[in-house]
């Protein structure tokens, strides 16, 4: 038993220094900015999502650090496209046809199934309270 807790701690220990290695080191940059409330459209869109998915819960939930983040994050995006040659458009291109394609701006699927088991439901509940109401005449 001993070594079993021996053993999970000693990954617990080791697996920060794992998630820290594989970070970006403009993540960090991008939350050390943030704190120090410079944060600007310097860095590669690619930062901005690193820094996001590596801060904190804390500062996830009570600041409004992933939404700062975010918003540097599309200045970043729309200033590369917008300094990209009149003659390359192949930037501009590949964000509008996967805006096109992207299922955030379909209709979702999950929606459409949940309304149909609700309206399910509520008529199965509706025909058994018709049963019960025909059963005590």
């Amino acid at each position: 038993m001993a070594i079993v807790l021996a053993c999970t701690a000693l990954a617990a220990l080791a697996r920060p220094g794992v998630v820290s290695a594989s970070r970006p080191a403009c993540a960090e940059a991008v939350l050390d900015d943030w704190t120090r409330g410079t944060l600007d459209s310097q860095y590669s869109p690619e930062c901005y999502e690193a820094a996001i998915d590596a801060l904190p819960e804390d500062l996830r939930a009570y600041t409004t650090a992933a939404d700062d983040i975010g918003r540097a994050e599309i200045t970043a995006s729309r200033s590369a496209n917008a300094s990209a040659p009149a003659g390359d458009l192949s930037s501009r291109r590949l964000a509008s046809e996967s805006a096109a394609g992207d299922p955030l701006r379909a209709f979702p699927t999950e929606v459409a199934v949940l309304a149909a088991l609700i309206a399910v439901l509520g008529a199965g509940g509706a025909a058994a309270a018709l049963v019960r109401r025909r059963r005590a005449r």
